[in-house]
């Protein structure tokens, strides 16, 4: 459910900067460390784009892997699935910034 206001303020977004225009597609990149579900920001997207020039867009997604930073030994690495402890030393690692992105990279319009 925390998708929700998510795509709620993205999609206001992406029709004010396009006003007026119809959108036929949408590249949006997503953090895996966000937790979000693809298909219910794909629904939210359906429903928050209903009656507007984005109704029907095609909508693709970019995954950004999370990175964590292991703050004994100071690596940066990759999370991979649920495994949070730096490869290097072993100690749980803290999440960046990096795998919490989430915003329309490309926007095609006629």
């Amino acid at each position: 459910m925390h998708e929700h206001h998510q795509v709620e303020r993205l999609v206001q977004t992406l029709l004010t900067a396009a006003p007026g225009r119809k959108i036929k597609s949408v590249r949006l990149v997503m953090g895996e460390l966000l937790g979000f579900d693809e298909t219910s920001v794909r629904l939210y997207f359906e429903n928050f784009t209903e009656g507007t020039p984005a109704e029907g867009a095609e909508v693709s997604v970019r995954w950004v892997p999370g990175e964590l930073h292991c703050s004994v030994c100071k690596s940066h690495f990759v999370k991979i699935k649920s495994q949070l402890n730096c490869p290097t030393c072993g100690n749980q690692g803290k999440p960046t910034d990096t795998g919490k992105e989430f915003f329309f990279e490309a926007v095609v319009t006629d």
